[in-house]
């Protein structure tokens, strides 16, 4: 990388100005076939800067040196690279693949569309030498001896042998997708209709998207999201881009690939016909009926738990006493892996300590009510709602919540909650505790107030564990809302 980049200095210094789309296919044409995998991903992707190039090829650079560590069999591609690099007798740069240009022909080059590059494709001949065969005059993929008895298209949707527990690795794959619907541990339908267009120009309809999980050959269990349910496809494909957006590193060689995450081995593909072939077997904990019988219960408990907005287990083993048609539950939770959603929506900065003798006790409904304005709120209501009010007694812990599109509108809501409450208890409502904020503290409240005797209590400046009530009645909607959004994967911006 460092001699192309001097090379590029030497060029400008003689007046010889490139963009960085011409450097970009000059780089390009210049690696070795071991790279070949990482070009196509590059090239599959027209938002590819130079830059961006250049740390991808720099990972998979010391990727492929970490393997010849490894494995001295790698010691042949290590010598094929060194051979690669050689320059021609013009001094320039000549080699070219299908669907691209590299070297610099006595016109400029310009990148196309999908990774393609449009140029002067009879400037030069390749006169380095075929990794296949030995010869000199060809390259690998335009190999006699190659060709021979294996004319078949280069993309892997061409492709029709697949064994039933296998994924294809698919560079030309914009997105994970499998045909069979009980592949799933996790799955919902899609809202609208999606299309997957193939390289035979046929529309393939996916109607789902969900969760994979398997394990490899070494015992790893592999989870996979965002895969897609296209039911018409007649092989499982596993998409190279979309593993790399996920940090996930793929290094191709002559037999086959090796697929690591964090530095660490994950698996070893073998190739097989022009073909990325990962053999895998089910995940245990989908893998038999008995099994999933096994996990009824724990399945009811997470389903209830999730439907209630990830309560508490403790509340849930009491649930059964309060309402009808609950299942009874023991109260203490059953899952073997603590919930991702409760782990995320929950957490929070730790309370003040709390001292004793000095909570002040209500004795009657509508003593005291708390409230507090929450938002705005990412994304807006349908009905354009940006913020949430709550009103909480501080005898029975009963609440009401109202959305509203303005903090304007608090008025308005108290007025309406002070009517129901009233109403449906008997009883009149002394006081109201709040903070110190502009929706509380003005004119329209004081009067009101001061008409219906009213009392009203704020929190200290900068203080809102004096208004805590309120507060954690906005926590536990928030943390519910959280928990079930991050459950479900969804982006709540």
């Amino acid at each position: 990388m460092l001699k192309f980049d001097d090379l590029c200095l030497k060029l400008s210094a003689v007046g010889d100005q490139l963009s960085d789309d011409e450097k970009l296919v000059i780089l390009l044409g210049s690696l070795s076939s071991e790279y070949d995998a990482m070009v196509k991903i590059i090239e599959a992707h027209a938002s590819v800067t130079l830059i961006d190039a250049k740390e991808m090829l720099r990972r998979e650079s010391e990727t492929l040196k970490k393997r010849e560590k490894q494995e001295k069999a790698f010691n042949v591609s290590a010598r094929s690279r060194k051979d690669g690099r050689r320059s021609n007798n013009n001094g320039g740069r000549a080699q070219w693949s299908q669907g691209r240009q590299h070297g610099r022909g006595n016109q400029r080059v310009q990148r196309g569309q999908r990774g393609g590059f449009k140029g002067d494709r009879g400037a030069f001949k390749f006169t380095g030498q075929c990794y296949e065969c030995n010869q000199y005059g060809h390259k690998q993929n335009e190999c006699p001896r190659r060709k021979q008895g294996n004319d078949g298209d280069e993309f892997v949707f061409a492709a029709t042998r697949e064994s039933t527990t296998s994924w294809l690795l698919d560079s030309g794959a914009s997105a994970h997708m499998t045909h069979n619907r009980s592949d799933f541990v996790e799955f919902r339908e899609l809202d609208g209709t999606m299309d997957i267009v193939v390289a035979s120009g046929q529309r393939l309809r996916a109607v789902g998207v969900g969760t994979v999980r398997f394990q490899a050959a070494g015992g790893c269990t592999i989870k996979v999201t965002d895969v897609l349910l296209v039911p018409d496809l007649d092989r499982r494909l596993l998409s190279i881009p979309s593993l790399v957006a996920k940090r996930v590193s793929v290094g191709f060689s002559s037999d086959g690939c090796t697929i690591t995450f964090d530095g660490k081995l994950v698996a070893r593909v073998e190739k097989r016909d022009k073909l990325f072939v990962w053999n895998v077997v089910a995940s245990p904990d989908v893998s038999t009926a008995t099994e999933v019988a096994a996990s009824a219960d724990v399945s009811l408990q997470s389903l209830w738990h999730e439907r209630l907005g990830h309560v508490s287990m403790k509340k849930m083993g009491s649930l059964s006493q309060v309402a009808s048609g609950v299942p009874e539950f023991t109260g203490r939770n059953e899952v073997s892996e603590p919930c991702a959603g409760c782990a995320c929506g929950k957490m929070t900065v730790s309370s003040f300590l709390r001292q004793s003798g000095s909570m002040v006790k209500t004795q009657n409904l509508l003593d005291i009510v708390h409230s507090d304005v929450m938002g705005p709120m990412k994304p807006v209501s349908k009905g354009g709602a940006r913020f949430v009010v709550s009103f909480v007694d501080d005898f029975s812990r009963f609440g009401h919540v109202y959305l509203i599109k303005a903090k304007s509108e608090v008025f308005a809501k108290f007025k309406e909650y002070k009517q129901l409450v009233e109403t449906q208890t008997g009883r009149q409502n002394r006081c109201l505790r709040s903070d110190n904020g502009g929706e509380y503290v003005c004119k329209r409240f004081g009067q009101f107030f001061s008409t219906y005797g009213i009392g009203h209590q704020t929190s200290t400046l900068h203080t809102p564990q004096q208004n805590g009530l309120a507060e954690r009645m906005n926590r536990t909607l928030v943390e519910m809302a959280r928990s079930m959004l991050h459950h479900r994967a969804i982006n709540c911006e």
